[in-house]
């Protein structure tokens, strides 16, 4: 068993004993389901995060290298005047 599934268990039966639902084994299943699937948004989250934070990453190569091509034909054509 994953070491985080302890204590969402123990959160989720403090939910029930909070809430003193009529179905209570129903209503923590429940709960777990919605709390896998938030989890899961989370990672989904934080996956498309890293993805753009790797595109800008990859964009501001691209644009130091435009740039240094730039600057470089610049110099290269002062050197020739």
């Amino acid at each position: 068993m994953r070491p985080e599934v302890g204590p969402l268990i123990a959160k989720g039966l403090a939910v029930v004993y909070k809430e003193k639902p009529n179905n209570p084994v129903d209503y923590l299943a429940k709960w777990l389901l919605l709390e896998d699937w938030k989890a899961k948004q989370a990672r989904k989250d934080d996956l498309k995060q890293k993805k753009i934070e790797k595109l800008k990453a990859q964009d501001d190569y691209y644009y130091i290298c435009k740039m240094r091509i730039i600057l470089k034909r610049e110099t290269d054509q002062r050197v020739l005047e």
